[in-house]
């Protein structure tokens, strides 16, 4: 789940040196993407700017549009699927859709008192919205959402049903929370100081997890987020807004003005990559 995404969505690398990075095609016109979710190696699906839903069935290689809204006043901010055929997606115009035969139709399942800015599930059953400021969660697919926070920061991230992580920002620090009981209660675990605000994070298991923000801060956690050790600060102007992990070596993070970098040993070592910035979208 994510905030800042290629327009050209996948990143079909070099498998032995992560050293290419190869453009998909997409449908015209090209809008800003926010959102991306595969749930499986050759299905994915992507949302953006202007109600654009876009849906690939060879591993991002190609693209075509999927969208069933007939007018582009509204932005598609999240998506996420739990397999090929079920997902849920939030849009501006404050409403979550669900679909059960792969994004061929949706149905709006709930509306928020505002816009509704990132879906995630863990399971078949269990999920959780930001409607920013406010956490809602369900624990039966979408029927039923309560909610249990009213204080969400830039991001968030759950690995099972009870235990997640978030950031959050106040006046020029930041601070990297846990919750045990599903999101209810939060407990702080890091504190930047001098605008070392955290935008992004993203965890690979239970105990290993990373933390990106402003002057391209990269944090890392491997005991559960109890501690967490300085990567990276370039103590710039430029930030990291989005981070995804395939494992405890690999992983992507990205941010302003076509700043990306990578690693394939765990953040020991980050491997820039330079991007066009016209490809990327901030989602805030």
């Amino acid at each position: 789940m994510k905030k800042i995404l290629f327009l050209f969505i996948l990143l079909a690398l070099n498998i032995n040196s992560y050293s290419q990075w190869i453009e998909s095609s997409r449908p015209s016109p090209a809008f800003p993407l926010f959102s991306f979710s595969f749930p499986s190696a050759n299905t994915g699906f992507a949302v953006g700017y202007g109600n654009t839903m876009i849906k690939s069935t060879n591993g991002g290689v190609n693209w075509f549009n999927i969208s069933f809204f007939n007018t582009t006043a509204n932005d598609l901010r999240s998506v996420f699927f739990i397999n090929e055929n079920t997902g849920w997606m939030c849009s501006t115009s404050d409403t979550v859709f669900y679909t059960t035969n792969s994004g061929s139709s949706w149905a709006p399942q709930i509306s928020f008192v505002s816009d509704a800015n990132q879906v995630y599930f863990t399971n078949s059953s269990t999920g959780w919205i930001l409607s920013t400021p406010n956490l809602f969660r369900t624990t039966n697919a979408g029927v039923n959402w309560t909610k249990i926070n009213t204080q969400m920061g830039y991001d968030f991230y759950f690995f099972g049903e009870n235990t997640g992580w978030r950031t959050l920002y106040s006046g020029g620090s930041s601070s990297i929370q846990k919750t045990t009981n599903g999101g209810v209660n939060w407990m702080t675990k890091h504190t930047t100081s001098n605008f070392r605000v955290i935008y992004s994070i993203d965890f690979v298991n239970e105990n290993t997890g990373w933390a990106g923000g402003y002057r391209e801060h990269i944090l890392k956690t491997t005991d559960a987020g109890d501690s967490w050790i300085q990567q990276r600060d370039m103590d710039n102007s430029a930030g990291f807004y989005s981070m995804d992990f395939i494992n405890e070596n690999t992983g992507w993070a990205i941010g302003d003005a076509g700043m990306s970098v990578y690693t394939i040993n765990g953040g020991s070592v980050w491997n820039q990559v330079p991007l066009n910035p016209e490809e990327l979208r901030l989602n805030l």
